[in-house]
């Protein structure tokens, strides 16, 4: 049983997706007023504890304790019904609906009648109240415009207030400031303080270090399912272990980076600007691959990094196009890039990769149902020579994926997935390769595998390379020159020399701690 005020406990739980260890025997006890951070990188298991503790997924093994009971069988509903109430990484509104409306669900729950004792009269005023408690502005009649309509500010706002209907004891807030601009972050932090104040616990899961440790009385630091520090923040963020999780091992057993001439500026770009409605995703860019070189862009979840990737190769528009027609967030863009001297910021992606711009995107994107052969096949739909001599090139760049032609990409490992991924973008015959974000999740010997991959390609194919990472030391060998982004712009400029120890690059990881 918990200990006294002790809120929320989770004794051992694991829980594995195919092969993969998602959560890893992991533990925790949650004082009741305390907010407690949990971080750690890409695909460390972060959401996945959320989801067993909520009820969203079942748990192979352990026991969840709320409020001394046993609630580890329990369902998602029942769960909710106890006062645990949570927030979702990607907000999901009911666009059609007013803002109010939104909250009128929540309203009819069990708990919210109970609390209520009858008294809750006119929901809509009482859902009208709460959107102005979370800083829905009622003279602007912003609570009865259509949900969809709304900038992502008001949109985790809303997500907020949908919680507070319910009357919890404990929100789980999932990515509550990814997406906001720094204005909008500074209006949710003393929103946060007063929930705390209120005597709401909560659990706040961040790649918004900086803000994050603004709030936090004591920070749990998640890395491949398991707990690798725990401890305020200050403390956390100084332990070697944490700063390995965020930056990557020191890798050795990549060849050592020669020296490349530098060539004419292959991409061109200046002072790039994009928005997703109000929020600013990339701010103030100027950056240049230089022809034959590899370009490394650094920085933690959250930066801008993929952002970026999506408008060089022109997927921007697409999402552009998706969101217009579903009458979602406006997105808009302005700046100068150019390619081979071309100006390329209006192409559509067909166009630009026609140019020889291919992406190979963040979380792979394979076809699951079509075998390792048809993937690369699919890729080489574009090459405008010899693919079979290309198809020969990856399958001796990627052995394994020779042995796999047969398999559907599905039941490949996540190593083997990431192999097959480059593979297929290679198939395409690129003049500019865009890896966004390769070694995602990926285990130590293979993101040495993949790194020396990414080296290899260049070095025999003459391939411009960009790379973005979260995890930086195991492609810095290979990487001629590097960038670091924060909150969407760049932080830092030099060599992988001058990039190692930067107090600029801490603190872009780590919230300047």
């Amino acid at each position: 049983m918990p200990e006294d005020g002790v809120i929320l406990q989770v004794k051992n739980i694991s829980k594995s997706f195919g092969g993969i260890r998602a959560v890893d025997n992991m533990s925790l006890d949650l004082h009741r007023g305390e907010i407690l951070g949990i971080i750690g990188p890409n695909g460390s298991g972060k959401t996945s504890l959320l989801n067993l503790i909520s009820g969203f997924v079942e748990k192979d093994s352990g026991k969840v304790f709320f409020k001394g009971k046993d609630i580890t069988d329990w369902s998602a509903h029942k769960i909710a019904d106890a006062g645990l109430a949570r927030t979702f990484q990607i907000v999901r509104p009911y666009p059609t609906l007013p803002a109010f409306k939104n909250i009128i669900p929540a309203l009819y729950s069990p708990r919210s009648r109970r609390g209520a004792k009858g008294s809750l009269g006119d929901r809509d005023a009482v859902a009208v109240d709460l959107l102005e408690d979370v800083g829905f502005e009622r003279d602007a009649r912003v609570p009865y415009k259509l949900a969809g309509t709304l900038p992502l500010g008001y949109l985790k706002r809303l997500e907020l207030a949908r919680c507070l209907a319910m009357t919890p004891e404990l929100i789980i807030c999932d990515e509550i400031f990814s997406g906001l601009s720094m204005a909008e972050i500074a209006g949710m932090v003393p929103l946060i303080e007063r929930l705390q104040m209120q005597g709401i616990t909560l659990i706040m899961i961040e790649h918004r270090l900086r803000e994050l440790f603004r709030v936090a009385n004591r920070v749990l630091v998640m890395n491949f399912g398991e707990k690798l520090a725990e401890g305020v923040p200050g403390e956390v963020m100084a332990d070697e272990k944490v700063k390995k999780a965020y930056l990557g091992e020191e890798v050795k057993e990549v060849a050592v980076r020669r020296a490349r001439p530098e060539g004419k500026a292959l991409l061109e770009i200046k002072n790039l600007m994009l928005f997703y409605e109000n929020a600013l995703a990339v701010n103030n860019i100027s950056l240049e691959c230089r022809e034959g070189q590899i370009t490394g862009v650094f920085g933690s979840n959250s930066a801008g990094k993929s952002s970026l990737m999506y408008t060089i190769s022109g997927i921007i528009l697409d999402v552009k196009k998706k969101e217009e027609m579903r009458g979602g967030e406006r997105i808009t863009w302005f700046g100068e890039m150019r390619f081979n001297g071309e100006d390329i910021l209006r192409l559509k992606p067909d166009e630009r990769a026609r140019r020889g711009i291919i992406l190979c995107p963040e979380r792979r994107r394979i076809f699951a149902e079509s075998s390792t052969l048809e993937n690369l096949k699919i890729g080489g739909y574009l090459a405008r020579h010899d693919r079979a001599k290309t198809m020969e090139y990856v399958f001796e760049l990627f052995p394994e994926l020779k042995k796999l032609k047969g398999r559907q990409g599905g039941f490949l490992s996540g190593g083997e997935q990431q192999m097959l991924a480059i593979g297929r973008a290679l198939m395409a015959q690129p003049k500019l390769l865009l890896l966004d974000e390769p070694l995602l999740g990926l285990a130590p010997a293979v993101e040495v595998r993949l790194a020396q991959a990414i080296r290899d390609i260049n070095r025999d194919l003459g391939v411009t390379i960009l790379v973005s990472e979260q995890y930086a030391r195991p492609v810095l060998p290979a990487v001629d020159h590097c960038y670091v982004l924060e909150n969407g712009g760049v932080v830092f400029e030099g060599s992988p020399e001058e990039f190692q120890n930067n107090p600029d690059v801490m603190g872009a990881y780590f919230g300047g701690l």
